[in-house]
């Protein structure tokens, strides 16, 4: 993201920044930007607001996405009760107690649903939520965890109120698991038609799209477009694009799968 788009969104550190350092690292990124072949970026939203702040011609842009190492297992998944999983360290920017009401709601009609919850979460004692604590990447056994929950969940669920992109979504497809993200950031260039990206800020709007991903039929079909839409998410295919966007063939010679620009949709800018 750009420093305006972390100030506005009050992101980490940068609203305790001062005015001098806020000055001069936009300064810096508007030199970098303006000198660059071409600005690489995980999302439409960064790439719009490169070309709205900083005056970045968008023939000079490029969106590449973000990878993941992760693979997904290929056994049979179980569609026919709805499981669903969170996983975010941050529990408030990623909107767990959100989706906590939501589920609370869905569980009334659909008894025998889950949620597992993994992450920054606090106590949560409610019917069907199991919770997980933070699953670390170092540990073997934590990933094994994790990647199990991967495998036997049937909906990824993480509107975050803020998500500059969400490498955790390419994960869920790389597993074959659709998901419910949010509208604010650059999801939507991750998710795609894999899913449904809501406001994450309308209770109402993010358990209609856990509803829907609760039916079996339509979880098991997104599914299957999210294992597809994985390969657009390894790193090699990131690394594909980047040498696309600097006029540089791949080593196999073959053209990428291109993400992308969404310059007509993303914060009303248009291209």
């Amino acid at each position: 993201m750009t420093v305006p788009q972390a100030l506005q969104h009050g992101y980490g550190r940068w609203p305790h920044v001062g005015a001098g350092t806020v000055r001069r690292r936009t300064d810096l990124q508007r030199e970098v930007y303006s000198s660059a072949r071409v600005c690489c970026t995980e999302s439409s939203w960064a790439a719009a607001a490169i070309a709205r702040d900083f005056d970045v011609p968008w023939d000079r842009l490029a969106v590449v996405g973000t990878g993941t190492t992760e693979v997904g297992l290929s056994a049979a998944r179980d569609w026919s009760v709805p499981r669903f999983l969170f996983v975010g360290l941050d529990w408030q920017r990623k909107n767990g107690d959100r989706v906590v009401r939501a589920f609370i709601r869905l569980h009334r009609d659909h008894p025998q649903a889950t949620l597992d919850v993994v992450g920054g979460h606090p106590p949560l004692d409610v019917a069907g939520v199991r919770t997980h604590g933070v699953l670390r990447r170092d540990s073997p056994a934590d990933r094994a965890r994790l990647a199990e929950l991967f495998a036997v969940s049937t909906c990824f669920v993480m509107p975050s109120l803020f998500e500059p992109a969400g490498i955790v979504f390419t994960e869920a497809a790389a597993a074959g698991l659709p998901s419910v993200g949010g509208t604010v950031g650059g999801s939507i260039d991750l998710i795609g038609d894999a899913g449904r990206v809501v406001d994450p800020a309308d209770d109402g709007a993010v358990e209609t799209a856990m509803r829907e991903l609760a039916d079996p039929a339509t979880a098991a079909r997104l599914g299957g477009v999210a294992r597809a839409r994985g390969e657009l998410f390894t790193w090699r295919a990131v690394a594909a694009r980047l040498l696309d966007a600097l006029g540089f063939s791949p080593p196999d010679g073959t053209r990428p799968v291109l993400l992308p620009l969404r310059g007509a949709t993303v914060e009303g800018h248009r291209a």
